[in-house]
Parts: C-alpha cells; structure tokens; sequence
C-alpha cells in the first residue's frame, strides 16, 4: 500500500532493539513509499526508570543528565542533516523528546507515538503516590499538546489522551517488525503431533501481563506430561509466578533471551501465551508479544478483552482474564486436539498478513499524505478563553470528556471555543446560534480546522426526532423567558444514555448590571436548577458552584464597568433591545486570540482554588442523563 514519498524523520531517544514498537512504524513507513531517515540516540533507560525517576531527587537528576548527553547529540545530528522534513515521527517513550523536536523542527508536522502513556503505566504497575502519577499524567499531557498526530495502539486508548487531543488520534496496531516475519520463513514449524506440547511465554512479569494467572494455570497441569512449558522473563511479578506454578516441574525458568534471539524461541513452541491481567490498561492494549506470534505461526492463548477480539477474530484461542482455570483448559484442550492446534497455527499465520509494518501504518500513512504535496497539517490552536470561561472550562471538560465522541449539540455556541474543543474531541458537532455574525464566525472557524460540523440558526431548524449523544447550554438558559419549557425541550433531544450539561448564573441576590448588560432573566439557587432539570424528564442530576475567589472579582469588575455603560446608555436614551443584548453577551468582554494562552496561565490558581469549594462561587454547572430505558 504506497501513499507516495515523504520525508520523514524518526527522531528521539527510543531504543528500536528494545522499544519494538519504533521498528514497526520505521519499517511500515519505508515499504509504504516514504523516506526514512533516523535521528536517534538512545537513552539508556527503561519505562520503569523514568517513572522512578520521579520518585527521588537522585532519579531524577539521572534522568536530566542522561536527557542532557542524548540531547546534546541529537542536537549535533539535527545540524548535520539540514533541511526540514515533511513530518517528524517521536519514537515511544517521547514525552520529553518531542518538546526538542517542536524546537528542532518548527515547521514540520510533529507525530507522537502515544502507546504507552506514563500515568497509566505507572497505574497499571501500582508505582508511585497519587502526587506522582498526577505529575506522570501532567507530561502525558504535555507531550500530547505538542503533538500534531498522536498515535496510539489500539480504539481503547484514545479515551486514554486527554480530551481535548484526542482529534489528534490515530490508531497504529503495535505489529510485529519486519524480522519476525522474516525469522518465520528460516523457522522449521514444530510438528504439531510432537509430545510433549510446548508452551511459551516471554515478558516482562508486569501486572499488565497477568503471569500469577499463567503460573497458576501451569500449576493447575501439574500432572500433564504431554504438556511443557519455558517462561522467560523477569520482573514485578516473577516471584508470585513461580509460586503459583511450583507444583509443576515441566517448566523452564529463563532469565534473559537477547531480543534477536526471540523470534526463534517463539517459533520454536506449539503455543504462545498472550496477556491475562485484570487491570484497566489490560483491557486496552494487544501486547507485541501477540502479534508476534502470529508472524511465526505459533497458536496463541490470550485474554478475551475487545481489542483483541477485535484485532484476532477467530485467529486465537481467548480466555477470560485473570481466570487460571479457563487458561489450563484452552491449553489441556489443545494438547488433547492436535488437529485443533494445527487449524489454530494456520488461523495464525494467515492472520498474521493483517499486521505486518505496512499494513499497521496504512492509516498514519493516509494521514501523512498531505505532506506529500508540501501541506502540513499542523492542528490549529484552540480558541482563546476568558478568564470566566476556564473556570467554567475547568468543570465542564471533565464531563463532556466522559462522554465517547459521537453527535453533540451546543445551543448558543458564541463565537466557538467550546464547539472547537469538542471537535478535537473527536464529536459530530451541531451548533445552534442565533446570532448571524457569531455563527457565522464559529462555522469559519470550525471549516478551518476540518471539523465536522453544522451550524443552524435554531433548534427548531433540526429534525424533531433528532437526538444527541451530549447536548450543551453553557450561560443561556438565564436569557429565556420560559426556562422550563427551553430545558424540556433540550432534555427530549438528548438521545437515551445521552448527556446533558449546561451552565447559568447562580443565586438570584447577585443579579446586578452585568446580568442586565447581557439581558439576563434570572440567576438561579442550585437547588431550583436542579429540579428543573428533573422535571424535564433527567436524572442523575448534580449541580456544581464554580468561580468561587476569581470569579467574585470578576463578576464584580463586570457589574462595575457593565453598570458605567448602562448608565450612559439610559441618560442618553439609546438603550439596546433584550435581543440585541443577548446576542452581544456572546462576546463580550472577549480576549483576543493572543491572549488564549495568557488567561489560561493566569487562571491556573483560581481552578485549583475553585476544585475544593464546589457550593461556593457566581455560576453554577449542571450535568443530567437521559434514562437508556
């Protein structure tokens, strides 16, 4: 599958002997046509290390002299090969890298390889205190700003990146490289009759991988002597695999295989056991070492999880995870059946095809492809925000984020920060702005950004029968009349199982000049919007104060300026109608697009401050669901 020549550049500290993942995108990329050229010094240091390193002053001062020397030579190797690529592929682990390559490479499209997010590896492993993982997902985080493609392994781990990247998201099958189909062809295949049957594993003992649930199984057949077994491997969970499996003396422990060395050693079993923890990241990922096993043609067992059902189909026999019994049982079953082996190491092979490096880059390929005409494709900057407007941001981003992508509408979208966040949140999105110069502008924005997207004048412009997976009001409600009527309506477009959030003005003895300045019925008690919400048919309803300390002295410099302009206004007659009022409130007292990332820093203390006062505050954010009955 050749999408045409690029110039593309893999780039980091990545160890691809180690980090098999960067061989598959290296290889997938050259056989699909493009122009790969390496820039790479390794680090010397293992996912493990890195999270430690965040644990002491002494880990982390390794770190950032290890850091430091590789850098310093990637710098070298940068001035030596001038010119700029059309793309800059980050190998895995990157989340410092890729920093360097934004500076290194200004004008090229930046690729994060995101297999492995730090936060939740480090989850997974039950390392590190709950400051420590904050700050491990803080550089997830980061490394995911700076990126312009951000690949991950699998559909599962898109809801992993943060929300407001996952527009960025392209799914990349971590593969097998191209040794292990080329070690596949040199294999002499096991006979498929031969006693004993044998069984392999290698990793890295992590509970990712599920090895007390292998050892237990492998105890559980201590009395099959037509069944082996070699486990080769070290690590977090060795030692409880060794126990649980110390009733069995059919069984090799072996420390270390030098990786060149792997495919042969996975080749040469009758089976190769996949990955069977119970732990969240588990239900996300296929692991290497099953994909690697399909290019050598060895019958795989692993955990019945969806993406590997998905990525496996009737290619693999699936257990499910953690469950000691069922994974004796496929491998009894297998030992008992040697016709069913042999159909399952043909399934293998042929479904090997699917993931070698070509085929599992086909779709970053598709989305390097402009770059082939000379045309980044970086992802623009999102909109700027007010100060208000983050801290409502700061409540309402988790919510909406619970959300998967699907169709959304937001009723009164303004000038379109929001709608643009929630397209790079990867939604269908729907506005319904009544203003002819906001919508307008919102629908140019999102064109730019190549969202899909449709803007209507009104909700009585939809279908009626229309329904929406999250449907958003953020400061609206407050500007109708017959609130309860609004709300009854948004409440019947949201689809069942759906989402609805929006946001208001609270407690009605703050009502002031800003609220009439920006033609405001009302403000509202918690309570009272709460029940309004339940009486439109939601439930699950919670209503959230927001703003407290920043946003009192906003609300008043608000009231303050806003009542100045009033007053003048009246003495000179020349008022503006409720309407004209409601649609300029849209933009009012709006930042410029330079200042986005000014108001975001600058609000950073007053969202922290606001997280811990949750009935305190001028605004209110209200979530309800639609029963799916």
């Amino acid at each position: 599958m050749v999408f045409g020549s690029a110039s593309i550049v893999l780039f980091g500290t990545y160890d691809a002997a180690v980090h098999l993942r960067v061989a598959v995108l290296r290889d997938g990329l050259r056989a699909s046509g493009h122009n790969v050229v390496e820039l790479n010094v390794p680090l010397g240091q293992s996912t493990a290390d890195r999270i430690e390193a965040t644990r002491s002053a002494k880990g982390a001062l390794g770190l950032a002299l290890s850091l430091t020397r590789s850098w310093l030579r990637l710098i070298a190797l940068r001035v030596k090969h001038r010119g700029r690529p059309d793309a800059v592929v980050v190998g895995y682990l990157g989340h410092f890298d890729i920093h360097l390559a934004r500076l290194l490479y200004p004008r090229s499209t930046i690729v994060l390889d995101h297999m492995v997010g730090l936060a939740d590896t480090a989850k997974d492993r039950k390392t590190g205190s709950g400051g420590v993982q904050r700050l491990l997902a803080l550089l997830d985080k980061w490394a995911a700003s700076a990126a312009d493609i951000i690949v991950v392994d699998t559909d599962e781990h898109i809801a992993v990146v943060s929300a407001e990247h996952r527009g960025k998201c392209v799914v990349v099958p971590v593969g097998a490289d191209d040794r292990w189909f080329d070690a596949a062809e040199a294999l002499t295949q096991p006979d498929p009759l031969a006693t004993p049957m044998t069984v392999g594993f290698a990793g890295l003992f992590t509970p990712l991988q599920g090895t007390p649930t292998i050892g237990e199984a492998i105890g559980l057949l201590a009395d099959r002597d037509d069944i082996s077994f070699t486990m080769v491997g070290t690590g977090q969970d060795h030692a409880a695999t060794v126990a649980a499996a110390s009733a069995n003396n059919h069984v090799q422990w072996v420390d270390w295989i030098a990786p060149a060395d792997l495919p042969a050693e996975t080749g040469r079993h009758h089976v190769a056991l996949g990955i069977f923890g119970t732990g969240p990241k588990a239900e996300r990922v296929v692991p290497h070492k099953v994909f690697q096993a399909l290019a050598v043609g060895a019958a795989v067992i692993t955990s019945d999880t969806a993406p590997q059902r998905r990525a496996l189909e009737d290619a693999a026999s699936l257990c499910p995870p953690g469950d000691a019994a069922a994974l004796a049982a496929a491998i009894a079953l297998l030992a008992d059946d040697r016709s069913q082996l042999a159909d399952l190491r043909a399934a293998s092979t042929e479904r090997s095809a699917e993931f070698r490096p070509d085929r599992c880059v086909a779709a970053l390929a598709h989305q390097l492809a402009p770059h082939q005409q000379g045309v980044p494709v970086h992802h623009p900057r999102q909109p700027a925000l007010a100060l208000n407007a983050w801290l409502r941001w700061d409540l309402v981003q988790p919510l909406v984020a619970a959300v998967p992508p699907g169709k959304v509408l937001e009723i009164g979208p303004g000038k379109g920060a929001i709608a643009a966040r929630l397209t790079d949140m990867g939604h269908d999105y729907t506005g319904a702005e009544m203003a002819d110069v906001t919508r307008t502008s919102t629908a140019t924005l999102l064109a730019a950004r190549g969202a899909t997207a449709r803007m209507v004048a009104s909700t009585d412009d939809l279908d009626p029968t229309e329904q929406f997976d999250l449907v958003c009001a953020f400061e609206v409600i407050e500007h109708i009349e017959d609130d309860a009527a609004a709300l009854t309506a948004w409440a019947s477009m949201v689809a069942p199982g759906g989402t609805l959030v929006i946001s208001t003005p609270a407690d009605p003895d703050r009502f002031g000049a800003a609220d009439e300045a920006a033609g405001h019925f009302r403000r509202y008690p918690a309570e009272v919007l709460a029940q309004l919400a339940r009486d439109a048919g939601l439930s699950d309803v919670t209503v959230r104060h927001y703003g407290s300390g920043l946003g009192d002295v906003l609300e008043m410099g608000r009231n303050f300026i806003l009542g100045r302009r009033l007053r003048k206004a009246r003495q000179a007659g020349d008022g503006p109608e409720l309407r004209e009022r409601t649609e300029a409130s849209s933009s009012m007292l709006q930042p410029p697009e330079s200042a986005g990332a000014v108001t975001k820093w600058l609000t950073a203390p007053a969202r922290h401050w606001q997280r811990k006062r949750p009935t305190k505050g001028p605004g209110l954010v209200l979530v309800g669901r639609k029963s799916a009955s």
